[in-house]
């Protein structure tokens, strides 16, 4: 029978440290916490983190996180960016509003348009041609206004599903601040009603 003490086998440096991969510096690195999580969309260059996020014109970019030195820091720095991005103002990194308000396009994509803008453009067309009923263009309107309200100062290219998912939840808020609005559906999102929109 063996007489020698039971050893219970320690980390050793392979399978402690070298199941993460290594990093590099020239390369972008993922980024984990204290208890070796990932934090998603945050990476490491050079000690310097970056946001991987989407730009409202629909492409993703690693924005630099230049003010966090450390990991929660870059996380506080990343929500701020994610605030702007579901307001629809996340532009491409050193592309400002500014910038957009005097060249008028992004990455030589066209006009870029607010909703605003767009929605005002659709109503004037559509009011000229007189093809649609009176009822048909008040029901529009009616949708149109929601829209303007909570999502008029975005840009047109930046619509998508995540952007119908917060105006049915602006509609539902909108509609129990307004009583008086007997025709609103439960909060179910209603389309943009203008199938044009897209072109205005």
């Amino acid at each position: 029978m063996n007489s020698l003490p039971y050893m219970k086998r320690r980390g050793t440096r392979y399978n402690v440290v070298e199941r993460f991969p290594r990093r590099k510096a020239d390369k972008f690195n993922k980024v984990r916490d204290d208890k070796r999580q990932r934090k998603r969309s945050l990476w490491e260059r050079k000690g310097v983190f970056y946001a991987q996020l989407d730009a409202n014109n629909g492409k993703q970019y690693k924005y630099p996180l230049h003010q966090a030195t450390t990991v929660p820091q870059a996380v506080t720095e990343m929500q701020a960016l994610k605030k702007l991005q579901r307001e629809g103002k996340l532009y491409p990194p050193g592309v400002t509003q500014e910038t957009l308000a005097k060249e008028g396009t992004i990455e030589g994509k066209g006009d870029v348009h607010s909703l605003k803008e767009a929605i005002g453009r659709y109503q004037l067309e559509r009011n000229k041609l007189q093809k649609k009923d009176p009822a048909t263009c008040a029901r529009e309107d009616s949708s149109l206004k929601k829209w303007v309200l909570g999502f008029g100062e975005r840009a047109l290219n930046s619509v998508d599903a995540q952007m119908y998912k917060d105006h049915a939840i602006f509609s539902k808020d909108y509609a129990a601040q307004r009583p008086s609005l007997k025709k609103f559906r439960g909060g179910r999102c209603q389309r943009l009603p203008c199938s044009g929109l897209q072109t205005c």
